[in-house]
């Protein structure tokens, strides 16, 4: 109600206030159902997203309806063949999803994850210790790969990781970055087999499993994660190696970009801001007039708040300069910035009147202007956060 009177058809701002004092008593419950519909807006973007339900393929007894001699397997299909798609990577991630729902995979006191969490997930120890390892027992000893793919498919993308990372967050990125064209993938807690040993396999690691497997594909995938260096465990600087030696080409894995979801919240966050302060401003002037004071008050409010904004801008600059997107104070300090933005609008559409082109255009601008910083926020804090080998080309191979 209240941004409908201030652009209202060229009216002289008095005259627009009166109207808008006129109109106040009879239309504040329009305004605020505006305000209520947006904060309850902002609170849905703001929910973790669901992973959905198991599919009907995805059903355990589905998944066990054959037992294979997992020892036979490993030994006649070729190493470099243990490999999965990334249809089966998404399937992987649905199926730990809903083993944590149903209390198969419980936190641990190395790995304390949260069960309402679908972002991080548990880590890759924990979901290989209670549900790789139980259901590939229940399949005969062999690995998750040949369970899907008893005949193996040639690997061409090589994955390498370091096991601390959630396993939604990897399923995510290895999603994100997967290159166009390729099949399948060597993934190591699914490639090998977790029940039989495999020391004889590794004696040798240039004759391992995994180096058959990174000799043959044509893309090394490198995951990084919120925890610690991939290159901080010996078999992934091993990896990295053997990767540049071979003329491999290497990607970092980067996490999915929220996107306009995630700009839109703050955006809401600013129009309710807005919206709540004009009405409060109506309200006001309802009950006590245009007065010097109010004037006054007013131009005390919109100085307040350029000083609050200008601050928040610094705090958010230096969170940026540090590369400390991901923290909460960084996205406190752009939620705060939004809301002292739109009340310094506010006050200075009260004062100077909205019948101006030029404001309406700051209007707008503000409200874009705070998506945007989001929106640059979360694509920083997408990229990758691990050392990663620049020396080598990052592009999939033509």
């Amino acid at each position: 109600m209240g941004l409908y009177v201030l652009l209202g058809r060229g009216w002289p701002w008095r005259e627009v206030w009166g109207l808008a004092v006129h109109r106040y008593r009879g239309s504040q419950h329009v305004g605020l159902r505006n305000i209520i519909g947006t904060l309850a807006l902002t609170v849905a973007l703001h929910r973790q997203p669901s992973i959905g339900h198991a599919w009907e393929e995805d059903r355990s007894d589905r998944l066990l309806e054959t037992i294979r001699n997992g020892a036979h397997l490993h030994r006649t299909v070729a190493q470099n063949r243990w490999c999965v798609t990334l249809a089966d990577l998404q399937q992987f991630k649905r199926l730990v999803f809903q083993a944590v729902r149903k209390g198969v995979i419980k936190p641990t006191e190395r790995d304390q994850f949260l069960a309402s969490d679908t972002r991080v997930g548990p880590s890759v120890y924990t979901v290989v210790d209670q549900f790789v390892k139980p259901m590939t027992r229940a399949a005969g000893n062999v690995s998750w790969a040949l369970m899907k793919h008893p005949e193996g498919l040639l690997c061409d993308v090589f994955i390498t990781h370091a096991w601390a990372e959630g396993i939604y967050e990897f399923v995510d990125k290895v999603t994100q970055s997967w290159p166009r064209g390729a099949t399948a993938a060597y993934v190591c807690f699914l490639s090998y087999p977790q029940n039989l040993d495999i020391s004889d396999l590794i004696q040798s690691p240039r004759e391992s499993p995994f180096a058959r497997a990174l000799g043959s594909s044509r893309l090394v995938i490198a995951v990084p994660n919120h925890v610690c260096s991939i290159y901080s465990y010996i078999w992934c600087v091993y990896e990295a190696f053997l990767a540049f030696i071979w003329d491999k080409r290497i990607r970092a894995a980067k996490s999915p970009v929220v996107g306009w979801l995630s700009m839109l919240r703050v955006s809401c966050t600013a129009f309710a801001t807005l919206g709540a302060c004009i009405l409060i401003l109506m309200s006001q002037a309802t009950y006590y007039g245009f007065t010097a004071d109010f004037v006054h008050l007013v131009r005390q409010i919109r100085l307040v708040s350029i000083i609050l904004s200008a601050l928040c801008g610094v705090c958010i600059m230096v969170f940026f300069a540090l590369g400390k997107h991901a923290w909460i104070s960084c996205q406190i300090a752009i939620l705060v910035f939004a809301v002292v933005v739109e009340m310094f609008v506010a006050a200075d559409l009260c004062l100077n009147g909205a019948t101006d082109p030029p404001v309406i255009c700051v209007l707008l601008l503000s409200i874009l202007a705070c998506g945007a910083v989001e929106g640059d926020r979360r694509q920083s804090e997408a990229k990758p956060r691990a050392p990663v080998l620049l020396i080598c080309k990052t592009s999939w191979p033509r």
